[in-house]
């Protein structure tokens, strides 16, 4: 945000008004967010796109500058300090902004905003709430000049007729109001001139001649063979292709016309009746005629009714059009990670019909649908930069491990307010610590338990005398029949070990046994092992 920039112009004169017509300024700002009054913001669109803007600001300025002034002295009494007028400019986010303050203190940190005596007003102000309408005006005066409050009075410039409120900056502010205008922006750059049509006025059916029924006992006087003429003439005549504004308006005058004319036949209808009794070709005729010009009047009522409907749709259709174009452009820049804003259409719809409301000119039916599809484009698109946003923080969150996997949903958590975002993922991250945390206690807690158990078992090894190890079980081998090794077993001196080639014969009980001479040596080693514990526990 660069720094203010005070212009020495005085408001109204020809330098100003080329000033303004460089920067989007705060007294336009209503109408850009469409909460103004007094222009819409199709309007704004049109004078801002032809220039046709200065009449305007002119007249408003004429009219409330003697007011303004009175009301000056009675401003800085309340404030404390004296006010001067200050034009201001400020480049926000490459946006190009203006304010034009009724009074600014010397140091900048205080406004003054200064509206005519109006009790709609007034009652608003009393109760300490600056009106909707005239909030984006303080806001911009107060993003562009930097002060920190504004006084916003109300007054015809006596102290009688005086109510005033302090309003400051919200602290959301900016994000809307720059939003707007660079929607805005984009709309000037797509704007395609249409001429208004001109004010209608419908034209006016040629009096009928004044049907003439006077009878006793018989008809003794009447036109209706030339009036019936006339009328069916007439009624052939009516237009019933409606197309523009000016066959709308000539339908709906019609109608009129002809339930008028329904009214004047039943009138000269039962004035004859009066006079004497039925007289049937008489009454067939009017009859009629009286239907004749109802079937017209309700089919003429019929055609302007669907035709409304018609234009309300195409129009409404058109805004959806332009919104669903918006949400494409902003689908496409997003991160494949989340799901891009979505427009319910039957909503919009629904929103358009109700702007569209009470609305009777095909100019005030666009600017109702436009300024409804700006609405829901500037959503869509802070929807979009609140995400992209998120995703950022997102991205930068600094966490011991890949956090990827916790959040399945983050497309949904990216639409929560930043402060609810961040505090949603420090909380999953927290509790995927802790989780971690936990799952590494027991783990540890389980290694040494079985740490514990094998040192018990060690011990409980060292303070029992350890068993001496059996000698391994060998199947006894066949002896040969060698009558020396018969022999030998009948000798009490060679009852003990011998070789014969690769066996080793071992006598054990009175009886010899062949090893080979790998069991041999097992045998061997298993016994001196057992020696040699036994010695040491004799020891």
């Amino acid at each position: 945000m660069n720094q203010p920039i005070h212009h020495q112009v005085i408001q109204g004169a020809p330098d100003w008004h080329a000033l303004r017509a460089k920067h989007h300024t705060a007294s336009e700002a209503p109408a850009m967010m469409g909460v103004s009054k007094h222009l819409t913001r199709g309007e704004l669109v049109r004078m801002k796109a032809t220039g046709a803007e200065r009449e305007l600001y002119q007249r408003i300025i004429d009219d409330g500058h003697a007011a303004e002034e009175s009301a000056r002295p009675i401003a800085e009494q309340i404030i404390g300090a004296e006010l001067y007028p200050a034009t201001v400019t400020r480049e926000v986010d490459d946006v190009p902004l203006l304010a034009s303050c009724d009074g600014l203190t010397l140091i900048g940190d205080t406004a003054w905003e200064h509206k005519l005596w109006n009790a709609e007003t007034v009652e608003s102000v009393r109760a300490g709430v600056v009106p909707e309408c005239h909030r984006p005006q303080l806001d911009q005066q107060m993003i562009v000049t930097g002060a920190t409050r504004t006084l916003f009075m109300c007054s015809d410039g006596t102290e009688e007729n005086c109510a005033w409120c302090w309003y400051e900056l919200p602290a959301d502010a900016p994000g809307p109001l720059i939003a707007g205008w660079k929607q805005l922006d984009r709309d000037l750059a797509n704007y395609v001139h249409e001429e208004a049509p001109p004010t209608l006025t419908p034209a006016v059916p040629d009096e009928l001649p004044t049907l003439l029924l006077e009878i006793t006992g018989a008809v003794q006087e009447t036109n209706l063979a030339t009036w019936q003429q006339v009328v069916s003439t007439r009624i052939a005549a009516i237009n019933t292709d409606l197309q523009t504004d000016q066959d709308f308006a000539d339908a709906e005058q019609m109608v009129k016309f002809l339930k008028t004319g329904e009214d004047d036949i039943k009138e000269a209808k039962a004035h004859a009746i009066a006079q004497t009794a039925s007289i049937d070709e008489l009454f067939k005729a009017v009859d009629a005629l009286s239907a004749e010009m109802r079937a017209k009047r309700l089919e003429l009522d019929k055609l302007v009714k669907a035709r409304k409907e018609t234009i309300r749709h195409d129009i409404m259709s058109a805004a959806l059009g332009d919104v669903m174009a918006h949400a494409t452009e902003i689908a496409e820049g997003m991160d494949s990670r989340v799901i891009a804003p979505d427009v319910h259409q039957a909503t919009f719809r629904q929103h358009c019909i109700t702007a569209m409301k009470s609305k009777r000119t095909i100019v005030s039916l666009r600017d109702a649908a436009a300024q409804v599809a700006t609405d829901w484009k500037l959503e869509l698109s802070a929807e979009a930069q609140q995400v992209a946003a998120n995703l950022k923080a997102f991205d930068a969150t600094d966490a011991p491990f890949d956090i990827d996997h916790l959040f399945p949903d983050l497309s949904t958590l990216t639409r929560k307010e930043p402060a609810d975002f961040t505090a949603a993922v420090k909380a999953r991250i927290a509790d995927a610590l802790e989780a971690q945390r936990k799952q590494e206690e027991q783990q540890r807690q389980r290694e040494a338990e079985r740490a514990a158990q094998q040192q018990e078992q060690a011990e409980k090894q060292q303070e029992s005398p350890a068993a001496p190890p059996e000698p391994p079980s060998y199947p006894a081998p066949s002896e040969p029949e060698d009558t020396a090794d018969q022999r030998a077993a009948n000798d009490p001196a060679e009852n003990s070990a011998c070789a014969d080639g690769n066996r080793v014969a071992v006598n054990v009980g009175g009886h010899r046994i062949w090893l080979s001479i790998e069991q041999a040596t097992q045998l061997r080693d298993a016994l001196t092992a057992s020696i040699r514990q036994a010695k040491k526990e004799a020891a």
